[in-house]
C-alpha cells in the first residue's frame, strides 16, 4: 500500500524520504513497546498500557498522514490533525497514573 504510493509520489526525494521515515520510526517504537509488553507476560501496568496506546495512536496518525500526503489529498485542519494532540495527552497522563 505505502510502497505503491511512494513510488508514484511526486516531489523531492528528501520529502518522500521524510514522509516514509515517520511510519518506519513508529514501527520501531511499537516493536519496542511490544517487546516490553511481552516481557511483562502481556500483563502490563497501567503506565505501559498508556504508552502503548499513545504510540499506537501516533503510528496510525502518521501512517494516514503519509498516505494522504503522498496521494495529494491531505487537508490541514482535518479530523486527522486531532490525533497527534490526543496521543500526546495520553503520554502526559502516564507519569500521573503510573
Amino acid at each position: 500500500m505505502y510502497t505503491v504510493s511512494y513510488l508514484t509520489a511526486q516531489g523531492q526525494a528528501v520529502t518522500v524520504a521524510t514522509n516514509l521515515a515517520y511510519p518506519v520510526g513508529d514501527l520501531l517504537l511499537l516493536t519496542s513497546v511490544g517487546v516490553a509488553l511481552s516481557v511483562t507476560g502481556w500483563r502490563p501496568r497501567r503506565a505501559w498500557g498508556l504508552v502503548a496506546l499513545s504510540l499506537l495512536l501516533t503510528s496510525v496518525a502518521d501512517a494516514l498522514y503519509s498516505y494522504l500526503e503522498s496521494a495529494g489529498i491531505y487537508a490541514s485542519g482535518s479530523i486527522l490533525s486531532t490525533a497527534w494532540p490526543a496521543a500526546v495527552s495520553h503520554s502526559i497522563v502516564v507519569p500521573k497514573r503510573g
